[in-house]
C-alpha cells in the first residue's frame, strides 16, 4: 500500500474496499476449492495441509484476543481432519474401519457442539445458543438416521460419513448456525471483512461438494491456522480500507434493527428447517 490510503489506482476509499472485498472472497473461493482438490487427489496432501503445516507454522502463531477459541477450534477440527485421514488410509489398505470410524466421528461432534454451548453461555452469547442446539439435535437425527451405513470413501476421494454426505437440512442449518456464530459472537472483527469473507468461501465450496463438513470442516480449520499465523483478520492487515465494509458496522451496534433482528432470523431458520424436515418432509 501506498502511504495516502485514500486512493488506489484512482478509487476512491470505498470503491477500493469494495472492489478488494469482491476480489478477496474470490481468491478464497478458488484458494478453498485448491485444497479440498488436492486432498481429495491424494491423502498425502491432506496430512500436508491438515497435520504438517499447523506443526510447521505454530512457532510463529500470534495469540491474538481470542486465541482461547482459535486454539480449540484448530485442536477439534485437526482432530476430524485426523479422522478423515484415517477414513482414507484404511480405505486405500482395504481394512475395513467404518464402525470405529463411526464412532470417531460422534465423538468429535460431540465435543464440537459441547465445546460451542460451552462457549456461547460462558460468555453469554445466548443469542447464538438456540442455532448451536438445534444443530447438535440435526446431527444426531442424522447419525441415528443413518444407522447400519458405514464411513466410506468414494472413488473421487470424498469422506462420505456415517454412509453419505450430509443431507439438505443440516446444511442448510449449518449456513443459518454459522453465519449467527460470525456475525453475532465474532462480529468484534468488523468492518473489516477479510475473516468473514475468507469463510463465506469455505461455505461456497462446501457447499458445492459432495463431502460438506469435510469440505467445510478442512478448509476452515486451515484458514484458522493461516489467521493465527498472519491475523488477516486485523484492521490494519493490508491496510485498514482493505477489504473494509462499512455498512457491517451496524451488526455490533446492540440497538440496530439488524442486529436485533438477524440472530432471530438465524435461529429460527434453523429450528424450522430442522421441524421441517424431522416432522414435514416425509
Amino acid at each position: 500500500m501506498s502511504t495516502n490510503e485514500n486512493h488506489f489506482f484512482g478509487l476512491s476509499k470505498n470503491s477500493y474496499a469494495h472492489l478488494t472485498s469482491v476480489l478477496f472472497f474470490m481468491v478464497s473461493v478458488a484458494y478453498c476449492y485448491f485444497i479440498l482438490t488436492i486432498s481429495q487427489f491424494h491423502y498425502g496432501f491432506e496430512i500436508l495441509i491438515a497435520i504438517v503445516f499447523p506443526l510447521v507454522g505454530y512457532p510463529f502463531f500470534k495469540k491474538a484476543d481470542n486465541w482461547v477459541d482459535i486454539k480449540r477450534l484448530i485442536l477439534l477440527e485437526t482432530g476430524f481432519n485426523i479422522i478423515c485421514i484415517v477414513a482414507k488410509v484404511t480405505n486405500d489398505l482395504n481394512i475395513d474401519w467404518g464402525e470405529i470410524l463411526n464412532w470417531m466421528f460422534v465423538i468429535f461432534f460431540i465435543f464440537q457442539t459441547g465445546g460451542f454451548l460451552i462457549s456461547e453461555f460462558k460468555k453469554k452469547k445466548y443469542k447464538c445458543l438456540p442455532s448451536s442446539i438445534a444443530m447438535g439435535i440435526g446431527i444426531a437425527y442424522w447419525y441415528f438416521n443413518s444407522a447400519g451405513e458405514k464411513t466410506s470413501i468414494t472413488p473421487d476421494g470424498e469422506v462420505q460419513f456415517w454412509g453419505s454426505n450430509a443431507p439438505l437440512y443440516l446444511q442448510i442449518m449449518y449456513t443459518f448456525w454459522v453465519a449467527n456464530v460470525f456475525l453475532v459472537e465474532f462480529r468484534q472483527y468488523l468492518p473489516k471483512a477479510t475473516m468473514y469473507l475468507a469463510h463465506a468461501a469455505t461455505m461456497v465450496v462446501a457447499l458445492m461438494s459432495n463431502e460438506f463438513f469435510h469440505a467445510r470442516i478442512l478448509t476452515a480449520s486451515h484458514l484458522f491456522v493461516l489467521n493465527a499465523i498472519f491475523v488477516y483478520k486485523d484492521m490494519d492487515w493490508n491496510g485498514r480500507h482493505f477489504a473494509v465494509v462499512p455498512v457491517s458496522n451496524v451488526f455490533k451496534d446492540d440497538q440496530h434493527i439488524v442486529a436485533i433482528i438477524f440472530p432471530l432470523i438465524m435461529n429460527a431458520g434453523s429450528i424450522i428447517t430442522l421441524l421441517y424436515w424431522l416432522f414435514l418432509s416425509n
